[in-house]
C-alpha cells in the first residue's frame, strides 16, 4: 500500500507532463472503484520541433492498469486501455506504450 505522502509526490512529478489522465471504473449505480489506469504523455526527446518536423510529437505511456481480482477476465482492463488510447490519440500522441510487469505480459499482448 502506498503512503499518502508518497502518492502526492508521485502525482506532483507526473503532473509536469504534457498530459495526465487517470481513468477509474465503478459500477453504474455507484460503489467502490473496480479498475483504474493511468496515461502520461510527454514530448518525444529525439524528435524536436526544429523545422524538419512541424510539431514535437507526444508519446503516451499507459501504466498502472489494475482490475479487481473478482472482475479480471471481464474485459474491463482492455476497455480502460482502449479509452486511454483514444485520449492519447486525441491529444496528438503518435506512439503509445503499455508498461506492465512480466507477470502481466500475457494480458498486455492479448487481443
Amino acid at each position: 500500500e502506498m503512503k499518502p505522502h508518497v502518492f502526492e509526490a508521485q502525482l506532483r512529478r507526473v503532473s509536469n507532463s504534457d498530459l495526465l489522465a487517470v481513468l477509474v471504473a465503478a459500477p453504474a449505480g455507484g460503489g467502490e472503484i473496480v479498475a483504474c489506469g493511468t496515461l502520461i504523455a510527454e514530448r518525444r526527446v529525439l524528435r524536436p520541433s526544429d523545422g524538419w518536423c512541424q510539431h514535437q510529437p507526444l508519446t503516451a505511456h499507459i501504466e498502472d492498469v489494475v482490475v479487481d481480482e473478482k472482475l479480471r477476465g471481464s474485459g474491463i482492463g482492455k476497455q480502460l486501455i482502449r479509452c486511454l488510447l483514444e485520449i492519447a490519440a486525441e491529444a496528438g500522441c503518435d506512439t503509445a506504450s503499455l508498461n506492465c510487469t512480466p507477470d502481466n505480459a500475457p494480458f498486455a499482448t492479448s487481443g
